[in-house]
């Protein structure tokens, strides 16, 4: 699963992660269209240890952050009889879907998780062997179908034959041991061959000497190969204290970065209290901070980025608080999100005039703009209806109408939000704003109940809709109708 969930700059991404994904297509990402349910994956990043089948060879790996799947961090890989270090790799294998061959030289390694972008990175499969990548293997070399027919991962999954009670899975009893097995570990090893089983319902033999997908075979088939080869992944968790926080700890001297920030580049916090008459500018900041409190790599996205050079240097050379980092990750990434304004008030008055006048201006010309960002805006309820009709499917439609279009809202009507300019400007939140609803959360709820009654053929019966969610009104900018169409 490679996810960031933190919500960063492009700038930031591209200098940790690499190349920052855009979306492909407006309800092509099949996670957004899906409703949030639960699986068998970290609810966060953690340490932990994983040993050969054969117990011989083990391997401790680390995150350097929270985030799930965080790829930042390392592995290394030990003899199990004297617990010398034989190799390391430099980032952190999520404890989803890993195995360990027998002679310790090798590890496959499954990117459960994948979102469909132009710019998505298809390699899903990882083969290491002595630390160093030696082979890759596409989504298409490992499953059949599209793409977007596989709604999470390509992994095996049989959410029919279990419920979730206590945080545990409890299988009905007609339920076969071989599909609770991989349901448990859809990847498996036994000696130097691993097991892939995937929701086309096969199983993906490969070899661990050779990295080599050697053979499939259908699930069917499979229950006496699962049976006699399946071999659990072998893991354990060291006692671990989460540092539970993303934010920028003290510095050594016990002031505050926004302290030590404002006073070496002559701005001036405000603390969480900002004046709405004041401009502010927002600084966005990460460090990598190690057991002793050094930052050892720093990341800025500032609005004047003319001077992140100068506040990266800046960073880089604070000391920290010690031991605020968990002991055994050895280093841990921190990240605040702070804003500033220029020390003179009269200054910081006439940037948010100057502001204010540059936000209506842009706000008058998407409004007036069929298209933003190459995705055409719907200007009214039926519109929505007709871009939803295009872009899902005949199965998706049937989910929908078969659904409470509530469990959507931080899916698909998160993204509806997100592309269709509710969060700031468009032709469409003006549509809503002429006829009383003004939060996008609201927005999106009504798109979302309509549709659905659309589907069904029930009445949109729009009128009522704003009294049944009681929904949430907040002032409405006001533009004037004239300079709509100026």
């Amino acid at each position: 699963m490679e996810i960031l969930i933190l919500s960063t700059s492009q700038r930031t991404v591209q200098k940790r992660y690499g190349q920052f994904h855009k979306m492909k297509k407006f309800l092509l990402l099949f996670f957004l269209w899906t409703p949030i349910i639960g699986f068998s994956q970290p609810n966060f990043a953690k340490p932990y240890y994983m040993t050969s089948q054969n117990g011989k060879f083990y391997f401790k790996s680390i995150p350097y952050g929270y985030q799930p799947n965080n790829i930042e961090g390392r592995t290394d890989v030990f003899n199990s009889t004297d617990s010398t270090l034989i190799y390391s790799i430099s980032r952190y294998l999520s404890y989803g879907g890993v195995v360990l061959s027998n002679d310790g030289k090798s590890i496959l390694y499954s990117i459960n998780m994948f979102y469909n972008y132009d710019t998505f990175d298809k390699k899903m499969l990882l083969f290491y062997t002595n630390g160093e990548l030696a082979k890759t293997f596409d989504v298409e070399q490992l499953i059949k179908r599209n793409i977007d027919d596989y709604m999470f991962s390509i992994f095996y999954r049989n959410w029919d034959s279990f419920e979730w009670e206590n945080g545990r899975r409890v299988y009905h009893d007609s339920v076969p041991d071989f599909v609770r097995k991989l349901v448990e570990a859809p990847l498996f090893s036994n000696g130097n061959t691993a097991y892939l089983a995937t929701r086309d319902y096969e199983i993906l033999q490969f070899n661990l000497n050779s990295g080599n997908l050697e053979s499939r075979s259908s699930l069917r088939g499979a229950s006496k190969l699962v049976l006699d080869h399946f071999n659990s992944p072998q893991i354990s968790f060291p006692d671990f204290e989460n540092p539970n926080t993303i934010e920028l700890p003290p510095i050594a001297n016990g002031s505050s970065y926004q302290e030590s920030f404002a006073k070496e580049f002559n701005f001036k916090y405000d603390g969480n209290s900002e004046n709405v008459n004041y401009k502010y500018y927002r600084l966005e900041i990460t460090c990598l901070i190690d057991f002793e409190g050094n930052c050892i790599e720093a990341y800025a996205d500032f609005e004047d980025s003319t001077i992140n050079d100068r506040i990266e240097s800046f960073f880089l050379n604070q000391k920290f608080e010690k031991n605020i980092v968990p002991k055994i990750t050895e280093r841990w990434y921190y990240i605040d999100w702070s804003s500033f304004r220029k020390v003179a008030s009269i200054t910081a008055i006439n940037e948010k005039v100057t502001e204010r006048e540059q936000e209506r201006r842009q706000a008058i010309w998407k409004i007036k703009q069929d298209t933003l960002d190459g995705i055409y805006i719907p200007n009214n309820l039926e519109n929505c209806f007709r871009e939803l009709d295009k872009n899902l499917s005949e199965k998706n439609k049937e989910e929908f109408k078969k659904s409470s279009p509530m469990l959507y809202h931080m899916s698909i009507g998160r993204h509806l939000r997100n592309s269709w300019g509710l969060w700031s400007n468009s032709r469409l939140k003006e549509y809503f704003l002429d006829i009383g609803v003004t939060h996008p959360d609201d927005m999106s709820t009504i798109i979302l109940d309509s549709y659905y009654r659309y589907l069904n053929e029930k009445p949109i019966d729009l009128d009522y809709q704003p009294k049944r969610y009681a929904l949430t009104h907040r002032p409405k900018i006001k533009i004037p109708k004239k300079l709509k169409f100026e």
